[in-house]
């Protein structure tokens, strides 16, 4: 999704940007539009012990 300048990607934590967060988690990066810089970024960590609720290694997809 694009806003205000703004990219908003889902995604998974298989190459983590901050090295604080690791193994399988949810991320929704927040990019500048124009140069495409990391603005923030959310870690989610996965549900756990339903893969049916929270497949592996899929990141944030809505």
């Amino acid at each position: 999704m694009v806003a205000a300048g703004r990219v908003f990607i889902g995604t998974n934590n298989a190459q983590p940007r901050d090295p604080r967060h690791q193994g399988d988690r949810g991320v929704l990066l927040c990019l500048d539009q124009k140069d495409g810089s990391l603005r923030w970024q959310l870690v989610v960590p996965r549900i756990g012990g339903d893969d049916y609720l929270d497949w592996p290694g899929v990141g944030i997809c809505s």
